[in-house]
């Protein structure tokens, strides 16, 4: 289990490096479950930025990347 971990690192080439750890230390036939903030159209309104500070009520991060659909699809590929 991967709870809203994945957005703290920046960069694609990073998540792609979790979610194959990830994956390498899961054994033959488990399961990874991974969640992470989205970026959704409710807020981007709101003018929240894609990457960056987290704010909200995220609480003290310095960093957070919120994924859009697609990129989260891809990122698990």
């Amino acid at each position: 289990l991967c709870a809203n971990a994945l957005q703290q690192f920046p960069g694609r080439d990073n998540h792609l490096r979790v979610v194959a750890e990830l994956a390498r230390v899961t054994r033959p036939g488990g399961r990874v479950v991974i969640s992470a903030h989205a970026f959704t159209a409710r807020k981007r309104r709101q003018g929240w930025q894609k990457e960056g500070p987290a704010g909200g009520h995220s609480g003290p991060l310095r960093f957070i990347h919120r994924f859009e659909p697609g990129e989260f699809r891809d990122v698990l590929r």
